[in-house]
Formats: structure tokens, sequence, C-alpha cells
């Protein structure tokens, strides 16, 4: 006779998102994105469990400081968030430098809100807002008066 409490049958039941205790950086990789409106680089965690995580160099700074830190988080846990920010955070400085610290820090906490399958909101709080007002940066480039630059303004708000 089979029980509900048979181990095959609870594992069955278990929604498991990852073994996050399990979880470890394989690598950390980038793709340079051009004209959206600016350039900048996505950054790929990739787990030994399949996850990814991702994050984007802020601030036009070089995915090459980001790219230093890679050997400070190959074979780490993406869960310990705050412990791998404080290992690196140190590079980051005040300089352009720290938006490949802040880009990590991002894709560290994407593979740990998909680990658990929640939100990251849930992680560092809870939620705070029902709504938030979002901002929208439009490209000045060729609005040379105020008449071109409205029109692409009021093109972005029927956006």
């Amino acid at each position: 006779m089979t029980s509900i409490f048979d181990e095959e049958t609870i594992a069955d039941r278990v929604n498991v998102k990852s073994g996050p205790s399990g979880l470890r950086i394989t690598d950390v990789r980038f793709a340079e994105i051009s004209g959206a409106p600016m350039d900048c680089a996505l950054i790929k965690v990739s787990t030994n469990q399949g996850l990814e995580g991702y994050g984007e160099v802020r601030d036009a700074a070089s995915k090459t400081f980001a790219a230093m830190l890679k050997s400070r988080l190959l074979g780490e846990n993406p869960c310990d968030v705050d412990r791998l920010f404080r290992r690196i955070k140190q590079f980051g400085g005040q300089a352009r430098q720290a938006g490949g610290v802040s880009g990590l820090e991002v894709a560290l906490w994407d593979l740990a809100g998909k680990a658990y399958g929640v939100p990251v909101y849930s992680l560092i709080g809870g939620k705070f807002r029902d709504r938030v007002r979002i901002y929208c940066d439009t490209d000045m480039d060729g609005k040379a008066d105020g008449k071109a630059m409205g029109m692409a303004l009021k093109a972005r708000m029927e956006k």
C-alpha cells in the first residue's frame, strides 16, 4: 500500500525551481548592445543548474571592469548576494567601474529570485507599492527646437 507520505510521492508534489544550496556560478559572459539608445553591455551569469541571471553594465562603464570580477564569482553560490557583493564592491569605487559591479549585483539578485521562484522584491524587503511611475528617456538628437522635441515626447507618451 502506498501512503501519501512515501518519499517518491512527496518529491513528485514539491515544486522546486532549483536546488538553491547546490547552485554554483559557472560562467559570466557579456553581449554588447548598440544604439538602444546608447551603447551598453548586457551581463549573463550562468549556473550549474541551467539558471541564468541578467544585469547591465551601467552608466557608460566598460565591461572590462565587470569581466575582471569573473574569477571572484566562479564556483560561488549566487544566492549569497550580500556576501558576493561585499567581495566585489571594492573594485567599483565612485567611478565608471561601479557600473560593472552594479550590473553583476543585479544579475545575482535575478538568479536568487529564479532559484527560489519568487520576485526579487520579496527577497529584499517585500512589496512596497502597488503602482510605480515610469520614467522613459527620449533621445534629443535631431530635435533642435522645442516643437520637434514636443512632438517626439508626444509620440513617446503614446507608446
